[in-house]
């Protein structure tokens, strides 16, 4: 690569761009090998998110970036995630098709009773949009992959007006029926879109005055 373009018409010489590897996009020595998750784990417990062990309560409308989602079985065995199926041929798997079918093997769960090693799970890459911090939500829940499910789907939808568009989210929660009564389940309200560089919005909406820093 030369390091001066000659400018012929004006006599002028430009110097041409180069990357600057200042580091950010080395490799990272993967120090937490077998970990599940990025960052810090965020949990969602009766219309209460939370986040790590201690489970530090995080507020309700709690903004976030949502980048990227998982979707498949996870099997267990002594405790961790020992194998993630995402697909079969082509299709979302079912359960009859993983295998380990043999109750007399399982391992006893609550109750002590043998527990399915495979969980249908979900999981939720997160970023705060101003410190950049990652959260993964992880669940296996019907209410937890019900609220993946959508999210994914409204970013489909989204997608289909602007690609690579991304969504702020804000945690909620929504009512859900039950055989037991009406309980809570997570919800990831879509408050706003954009699209990784830009700046224009990324799909025109009227937030009814909720991202109007003078509402």
């Amino acid at each position: 690569m030369v390091d001066n373009l000659n400018n012929t018409d004006t006599g002028t010489a430009m110097q041409a761009h180069k990357p600057v590897d200042d580091g950010w996009n080395s490799p990272i020595e993967d120090e937490g090998a077998g970990r599940q998750i990025q960052g810090t784990l965020l949990r969602y417990d009766d219309k209460q998110w939370f986040t790590g062990k201690e489970k530090t309560v995080i507020p309700n409308g709690t903004r976030l970036i949502a980048l990227d989602i998982k979707k498949g079985w996870k099997r267990w065995g002594n405790g961790k995630v020992v194998e993630f199926v995402t697909e079969i041929e082509g299709h979302y798997p079912k359960r009859h098709e993983l295998g380990h079918d043999d109750e007399r093997v399982w391992e006893c769960g609550p109750g002590d009773k043998p527990t399915d090693p495979w969980q249908n799970s979900r999981e939720a890459l997160l970023i705060d949009p101003h410190t950049c911090a990652a959260f993964t939500f992880c669940t296996a829940s019907a209410g937890g992959r019900s609220a993946v499910d959508d999210l994914q789907n409204a970013v489909r939808n989204a997608r289909r007006v602007r690609a690579g568009v991304v969504p702020m989210i804000s945690l909620e929660w929504q009512p859900m029926p039950t055989d037991y009564g009406i309980k809570s389940k997570p919800y990831f309200k879509i408050v706003d879109w954009s699209i990784p560089g830009a700046e224009v919005t990324a799909i025109a909406h009227d937030s009814g005055g909720m991202n109007d820093p003078t509402a």
